[in-house]
């Protein structure tokens, strides 16, 4: 079986190496530079296609994508009959969706994220996404969701079309519970401090750094041997902005910008931290979340649809108003205080985290994949 992964996602990567890791043949096509381990570790086997780099997505580095639109297309359909894949997966429904669509190649998987499909994440809040959106979704021949809140949206566009979870699964073979590492508690001199870590990274101002900034900065006054580590890319404005609100806050001495860590390092800092914070106004079903219950870690969760069906309040983790800095603290404060809560907690993440292991889903869209390539319905 031959098939041609369409995304850029870190999710694509750990998939991919499921897919290799069964004999199958995977080609992928990206709009960002993959094969170097920016998005994780690929398997040798995996065989990358760099043409269209930076022209599948609008992004500050394709502002002007319409422009390009007709070489793109041309471009896709030629490594198409290149490739000569048996199926085409495309990962995330703008860009990456809309040209595999246009392609009009059969059997076409469409894999749906959360904000690409969710309209109270912007799904369609523009005509073209709109259009594109429909569009994208007629043409697949299954369509993966992420939460019950997409499957209703997918519905919505077409009744009719075959719909599976297929979510952003964690790779059991690098996320796993582990001591704190002694070079990270040696590096940033961490040794009996309480770790915060805030996975999520500054991409999107809707990540809401700001309530977790403010939430720390009152915990931090009860208890001053805690610390919180920010993960994630912060050379850019909302990054900015964040630094000069640590700083304006007097927490400077007890906050870590990390910047970008490599994916097959970031267990070491999942590891690193006593608890996890993620307060995002909008959000799917995402593969931090799953990587950090796999590594044991309670995590404060904004409470929405989608994070909902991932996290059980007070069971595996504990989930409030995302808004709410004043809750955030009480609730780092009762997991600062209640290690039996926490252990218990801790225990909970890593039991449910199997049933959201990139290996099963693997299993799951093997099965998937044989079915649409054996029928007779699809068009080639």
């Amino acid at each position: 079986m031959k098939v041609l992964i369409i995304g850029s996602k870190y999710r694509v990567i750990t998939f991919a190496n499921q897919l290799v890791k069964r004999d199958v043949s995977v080609h992928i096509i990206s709009n960002r530079k993959m094969k170097n381990g920016q998005f994780g570790k690929a398997d040798s086997r995996i065989v990358f296609h760099e043409e269209l780099i930076n022209k599948l997505k609008k992004d500050s580095k394709n502002k002007y994508m319409i422009i390009s639109f007709l070489y793109t297309i041309i471009k896709l359909k030629c490594l198409i009959r290149k490739i000569n894949p048996d199926i085409i997966h495309a990962f995330f429904i703008q860009g990456h969706g809309w040209f595999s669509a246009l392609t009009k190649f059969h059997p076409f998987v469409l894999t749906t994220m959360g904000s690409d499909i969710n309209s109270n994440q912007g799904a369609s809040d523009t005509l073209v996404k709109k259009i594109m959106l429909s569009y994208t979704v007629k043409r697949a021949d299954l369509v993966t969701v992420q939460s019950r809140q997409s499957l209703e949206e997918i519905r919505n566009l077409n009744s009719n079309i075959e719909l599976i979870y297929f979510r952003a699964g964690y790779d059991s073979d690098l996320f796993f519970p582990t001591a704190k590492p002694e070079y990270l508690l040696n590096k940033f001199s961490l040794k009996d401090k309480f770790i915060i870590i805030s996975p999520r990274g500054f991409n999107k101002e809707f990540y809401n750094i700001e309530t977790i900034i403010k939430g720390f900065a009152i915990f931090n006054k009860k208890i001053r041997d805690s610390f919180l580590l920010l993960l994630g890319n912060y050379e850019n404005n909302y990054g900015k902005r964040i630094i000069k609100m640590v700083d304006s806050m007097g927490i400077k001495s007890n906050t870590k910008f990390l910047g970008n860590i490599n994916h097959d390092l970031i267990r070491d800092y999942f590891n690193l931290s006593d608890v996890a914070v993620s307060l995002t106004l909008k959000d799917g079903f995402p593969a931090s979340l799953t990587e950090l219950m796999a590594c044991g870690k309670p995590i404060i969760a904004g409470e929405n649809k989608s994070i909902a069906e991932l996290i059980s309040n007070g069971k595996n983790g504990l989930l409030i108003k995302p808004n709410n800095a004043k809750q955030l603290m009480e609730n780092l404060l009762y997991i600062y205080k209640n290690k039996n809560k926490r252990e218990e907690i801790r225990q909970n993440s890593i039991i449910d985290s199997s049933n959201h292991s990139s290996k099963e889903y693997c299993r799951v869209m093997m099965d998937e994949y044989k079915n649409l390539i054996n029928t007779s319905i699809y068009r080639k």
